[in-house]
């Protein structure tokens, strides 16, 4: 009897760490970029980089337009803030939430790529960063990465979780691009 609780006890136990380990390991990274925030702060070298700073975030967003006005020729659009709503406001767009830190999510970045060629004209697919975007991080409860929410003229219609390949996430938006 008593083997029988132990064994419970592990197996829960288990099933725990699995399941956090994602959070934990966004947690981590997050506190490693607050880390080296604080260290620059303490040098000084904040306020000499700003400048550069507010320009390369300039770009980026400029960047960032330049290709909404790309999606309809299959190419993953890069999504912000700033142009969340613009993008998946009309149509069927796939947003995939994911890090730069994140395995699988990079795994997921070219399948995410071929599914944008093979469906253009139907379907937008986008790439939000969750730790460049917490607001929509958050507004969309992300939990765990990759997660990909399909949006139908801006209302979310499905969430996918974790890695597809590319058989399997098609089969997952099949029922919508058709």
């Amino acid at each position: 009897m008593k083997r029988n609780i132990f064994l419970v006890l592990v197996i829960a136990a288990i099933t725990l760490g699995l399941t956090m380990t994602t959070s934990c390991q966004q947690s981590n990274a997050k506190s490693s970029l607050q880390n080296i925030s604080n260290e620059m702060a303490e040098e000084n070298i904040v306020n000499e980089e700003v400048p550069a700073q507010v320009e390369a975030e300039t770009e980026t967003e400029a960047v960032a337009e330049a290709e909404v006005e790309g999606e309809k020729d299959g190419e993953v659009v890069i999504i912000t803030e700033n142009n969340f709503d613009k993008v998946t406001s009309k149509g069927l767009v796939l947003v995939d939430f994911f890090a730069t830190w994140c395995g699988p999510c990079k795994m997921q970045k070219p399948v995410l790529a071929e599914v944008a060629k093979e469906k253009a004209g139907k379907l937008v697919i986008g790439t939000l960063d969750t730790d460049k975007c917490p607001n929509l991080s958050n507004k969309y409860n992300i939990r765990s990465i990759p997660c990909m929410i399909l949006f139908k003229d801006g209302k979310e219609v499905k969430r996918i979780i974790g890695y597809h390949e590319k058989a399997q996430l098609l089969l997952e938006l099949d029922q919508y691009l058709n």
